[in-house]
């Protein structure tokens, strides 16, 4: 017989009301966690993933969400933060009028509240203590949001912006968020090298790629052709906290005889984990089309990164889905490619609206040896779940779930209405996370299954 226990949480000073269950069902315990909105007074608006660091659930007073309305202008918020084990929470709070976006890494957390130009920022703990508070403006810089390609908290607690000019040429803005002599926004005076190792080939320009504890990184490509090149290169520049010059490093033609690439990018991206370099890729070889998945790391002193494996896998029922579509015009998008610790996980999606949006995809999971895991079409990844799809599944397109512990918990919330998958989250050690939200109980119920 399960064994319930009930705690009580008093988040900073005063009881909220938060209710913490936690059910063992034999020897792979279920931990379930309960915000109820009936005993906290608040009411759920947003959930905000912050990958790997764990996520927020943004609530306030008013029943219904009142973003773009007016009347939620200067109103309190309250986060509630957990990790994706559930081990970990904290509770803290952020008066906001504008755009709220949060950003995280190992150490912090950091809250903007954006009103056109200007970015009221907060800057908490894990333990949600809150450790300072800013105000800065891009305009004071000549910046306006429309240009900012991208927004990131590096691990050197730096919050850093992209921006591409008129001509492509990339230009970095830092603001250091512990250095006091620095005020607002600055423009970073990283020297790119003369050195051109694609002197035959045709350049891209360089994009800031990202930042470990060590290095910045960026990177460009080398084509023999703008579009279905059968040469594919990599230039990456290694950049230290002050941005510089440590190393440079090359990717050889990833392309092999007989194969090109089929659009006009492709997918690079850094497992933080392994600290290996994965590329994908949409190609065609013998008039057929193909996902191209390659990984190289570090091994060795040379200046050319090291192959460690390849994945040809074809693109499965394209004649039913037209996930590629031979239409003569259009230009597939390359594959997502995302790290869930050693596992890879690469989606390759038919076109759709946003690349939130839970769209039809070629999903394809590997381990870091390359083995294939999985390789199915399907609606979502791993992160996105239509609990409406999910509950009608006539063509089983959500083959992802069946085999996991989740499963039996997501098939009772068919039978009532006005539930909503927040987040579903499958680790690389086989642990499970399922946020819920039952907009009829105002509940938000978060379950965590250990691994089996």
């Amino acid at each position: 017989m399960p064994k319930y226990h009930i705690h009580i949480c008093f988040p900073i000073g005063f009881l909220l009301g938060l209710i913490l269950c936690c059910v063992n069902l034999g020897v792979h315990a279920q931990t379930k966690t309960i915000l109820d909105s009936k005993q906290i007074g608040l009411y759920c608006h947003d959930y905000i993933d912050l990958n790997e660091h764990g996520f927020l659930l943004k609530y306030n007073k008013y029943i219904d969400d009142v973003r773009g309305t007016g009347k939620g202008a200067g109103i309190q918020e309250t986060f509630f933060y957990y990790s994706k084990d559930l081990l970990k929470n904290a509770t803290f709070r952020m008066n906001c009028s504008g755009e709220i976006s949060v950003f995280a890494n190992d150490d912090y957390m950091l809250l903007i509240d954006r009103i056109e130009e200007t970015y009221h920022m907060k800057l908490v703990d894990y333990a949600g203590k809150e450790i300072k508070t800013f105000i800065v403006s891009i305009a004071d810089i000549g910046l306006s949001q429309d240009l900012i390609a991208r927004t990131t908290l590096t691990p050197f607690n730096k919050l850093l912006l992209e921006v591409y000019d008129s001509r492509e040429d990339l230009h970095l803005f830092e603001y250091d968020l512990f250095n006091t002599e620095k005020k607002g926004f600055y423009e970073i005076d990283n020297a790119f090298p003369s050195s051109n190792p694609f002197e035959k080939m045709k350049i891209g320009p360089w994009s800031y790629l990202t930042a470990n504890k060590q290095f910045h990184i960026l990177i460009r490509r080398g084509s023999n052709a703008e579009y279905e090149p059968t040469s594919l290169a990599y230039h990456l520049l290694f950049y230290n906290d002050k941005y510089q010059l440590n190393k440079e490093l090359l990717i050889d033609n990833l392309l092999y005889p007989g194969e090109s690439l089929f659009g006009k990018e492709a997918s690079v991206t850094l497992n933080k984990k392994t600290q290996t370099i994965v590329i994908g890729a949409n190609i065609i070889k013998d008039n057929k089309p193909y996902v191209l998945i390659c990984n190289y790391g570090f091994q060795n002193q040379s200046n050319v990164l090291t192959l460690f494996w390849r994945k040809l896998i074809p693109v499965i029922h394209n004649n039913k889905f037209k996930l590629i579509d031979f239409d003569g015009y259009s230009s597939p998008l390359p594959p997502e490619v995302r790290n869930q610790g050693n596992r890879i996980e690469i989606s390759l999606y038919k076109s759709r609206t946003s690349i939130q949006e839970e769209g039809l995809n070629q999903l394809i999971t590997l381990n870091e040896q390359g083995e294939l895991l999985f390789n199915q079409i399907q609606m979502g990844t791993y992160d996105q779940l239509n609990l409406d799809g999910y509950c009608v599944d006539n063509d089983n397109l959500y083959n992802r779930i069946k085999t996991l512990q989740m499963n039996t918990t997501l098939k009772k919330y068919c039978e009532q209405t006005g539930s909503e998958a927040l987040d579903i989250n499958y680790s690389d050690l086989g642990e499970e996370l399922l946020v819920i939200k039952e907009n009829k109980n105002k509940q938000v119920l978060m379950y965590f299954f250990r691994a089996k």
